[in-house]
């Protein structure tokens, strides 16, 4: 089973580059789960509207390379201030309304000819995304890629998600000094994960989930020591998640799932202070779940369809923000504690099917996680009863 879906509303608007001509209602600011919006490379006119500045959750802005006018709100100016707070919000606002072409960000083109370079090692663009990247258009208006604001010709994000381009990826790739953001999901890169990444000591993000990267998860990531979100889902890598991982002190998603990954869930995962995501799902991995991972902050620890043994640390009860508990399809074994309910006051989805757990479902306890919504039991050996209140306020599989 995959990740749990929440239903929160739209959270992307993504219609960049589709040729659209018209002005932006202001009823855009009634989507408030929206959390991304790129609008580039189209014909938009008129005024920016300020309602956009009441979208609290919005960690994406991009307006570029269309007509807009006027002056850019106040409100918009002060979520620039608001956005270091956001959950996992190390994508970058960037309100890109205009490219500033110097004479000297023309004469500094080593950004521009990595990228050349990475262009270079795709094969197939189907949706014709990358016809931005030539010579003739300075790179700051090349689709998907953002530039510091400080230093116009230093590339600060790449943002090539569900682009449709097959290819590998260059270890040139490591010649982008500035880089803080690489999105490259939802693509067909396949070939290894080039370890030059590891020397991008400014990288904060790292997305390249859903595509086809094989070999290591290269160690050497742990010298980015910024990384906040690390992301290789549904992949073919293989071997051992590494140990040094876990000195990635500001680390606060990781996501490994759908891969080959074998060996144990490190111990050195429980340095990770700042870890609010853990999603293994879908490995090969075995031993016991380190009682370490209790000292991280997770509100999301998915670990279902591995061959983990044994119980649940008791050190895990210590994680009072838990909302999704899925441990499906393992070998666990052992009972639950009878405070699991008071522990994890903030539940919603409990999935732990598939396992070999004994004892009684302290239903009581369960009671008192008022904003359960899924439990998921069935093919272990707990005995007991579950109360009327939670058989009407969460969905149930006993």
């Amino acid at each position: 089973m995959g990740s749990p879906m929440i239903h929160l509303g739209v959270t992307q608007l993504n219609l960049f580059s589709y040729g659209l001509v018209g002005s932006l209602s202001p009823y855009i600011g009634n989507l408030a789960s929206l959390r991304a919006i790129d609008l580039q490379n189209n014909s938009f006119h008129g005024k920016v509207p300020s309602v956009i500045g009441g979208l609290f959750r919005l960690l994406v802005l991009v307006l570029s390379n269309n007509s807009f006018e006027g002056m850019i709100a106040t409100n918009l100016r002060r979520m620039l201030a608001l956005v270091s707070f956001f959950f996992l919000s190390t994508v970058l606002l960037c309100i890109h309304l205009w490219c500033p072409v110097t004479a000297n960000s023309m004469k500094n083109n080593t950004d521009q000819l990595v990228l050349i370079a990475l262009k270079d090692g795709i094969t197939h663009d189907p949706l014709g995304r990358l016809s931005s990247w030539k010579d003739s258009l300075h790179f700051c208006r090349w689709s998907g890629v953002y530039y510091s604001r400080r230093h116009v010709h230093r590339v600060i994000q790449l943002n090539i998600f569900s682009y449709g381009l097959v290819g590998s990826l260059s270890p040139h790739i490591g010649n982008l000094p500035f880089l803080r953001t690489i999105d490259l999901q939802n693509n067909s890169f396949h070939g290894n994960v080039p370890s030059m990444i590891g020397g991008l000591f400014r990288l904060q993000v790292l997305v390249l989930s859903n595509n086809s990267f094989e070999g290591m998860i290269p160690t050497n990531l742990s010298y980015c020591s910024k990384l906040r979100e690390l992301f290789l889902v549904d992949k073919k890598l293989g071997g051992k998640i590494p140990e040094e991982l876990g000195s990635l002190s500001k680390l606060r998603g990781l996501g490994l799932s759908k891969n080959r990954s074998i060996g144990k869930i490190p111990a050195s995962l429980g340095n990770l202070s700042s870890l609010i995501v853990l999603a293994a799902t879908y490995n090969n991995l075995e031993g016991h779940i380190p009682k370490e991972l209790g000292r991280t902050s997770m509100d999301f620890i998915q670990l279902g369809f591995n061959g983990l043994t044994g119980t649940i640390p008791s050190s895990l009860y210590n994680l009072s923000n838990i909302q999704y508990f899925l441990l499906r399809n393992n070998q666990f074994e052992g009972s639950l504690s009878q405070d699991m309910g008071v522990a994890f006051p903030y539940l919603r989805d409990l999935r732990l099917a598939d396992n070999r757990f004994t004892g009684l479902v302290h239903s009581n306890s369960l009671s008192n996680a008022s904003m359960l919504e899924y439990i998921n039991l069935h093919n272990n050996s707990f005995t007991g009863q579950v109360p009327l209140n939670l058989m009407i306020s969460a969905s149930l599989i006993l």
